[in-house]
């Protein structure tokens, strides 16, 4: 299955790809005026999509339907700014924790990174915490395969910020100096 996210549109759409190298849409959900779709996880089963507004700051949550590829009904909608912020909002990253456990969404709008549990039940969200630490322009940030680490680009302060990331409770700690490096914004942990 592959998900886009359409910012211009605010919209989602699902599709499958055919052995002749073909996609087919399977399904399609707006997301709120405004949102500005900007990238999209999905949950390790197939049956939950995450999807990070860039404009709105808000994370969507949609069921999914692993076998047909539809997007069913909107479950849930949460903010990845910390309560009381009332400035700008500009979401950028979303990714799962390799458990399934957390996910972790970067807001450049209140220079944070927020951090959720996963209810394995039905895949809602529920607020751990926000964290700014030496954090300014974060659009990117990767988490180490074996879930133990999550580095952030801080792209203002030409800095890779490290944070480890608590096995138990998902929290994010601060996790060492960080790395010197001009203007960071994409990276990808091989």
């Amino acid at each position: 299955m592959l998900v886009t996210a359409d910012l211009g549109c605010d919209l989602v759409q699902a599709f499958r790809l055919d052995g002749r190298g073909v996609l087919h849409e399977t399904g399609r959900a707006a997301t709120a005026t405004g949102c500005g779709p900007r990238h999209v996880a999905i949950a390790a089963d197939a049956r939950v999509l995450y999807v990070i507004g860039e404009l709105d700051g808000d994370i969507t949550v949609f069921a999914l339907d692993p076998d047909t590829g539809a997007i069913g009904d909107q479950l849930q909608t949460v903010p990845t700014s910390p309560p009381g912020h009332t400035g700008q909002q500009s979401a950028a990253e979303i990714a799962l924790h390799p458990s399934g456990r957390f996910l972790y969404a970067s807001n450049r709008g209140s220079q944070t990174i927020a951090a959720y549990r996963v209810d394995p039940a039905d895949g809602r969200l529920s607020a751990i915490g926000f964290t700014g630490d030496r954090i300014a322009g974060p659009t990117n940030f990767a988490i180490a395969p074996a879930g133990d680490r999550l580095y952030v680009d801080s792209g203002e302060t030409d800095l890779v910020v490290p944070f480890r990331i608590d096995d138990e409770t998902g929290r994010l700690e601060p996790g060492g100096e960080g790395t010197r490096l001009p203007a960071p914004n994409v990276m990808v942990i091989a």
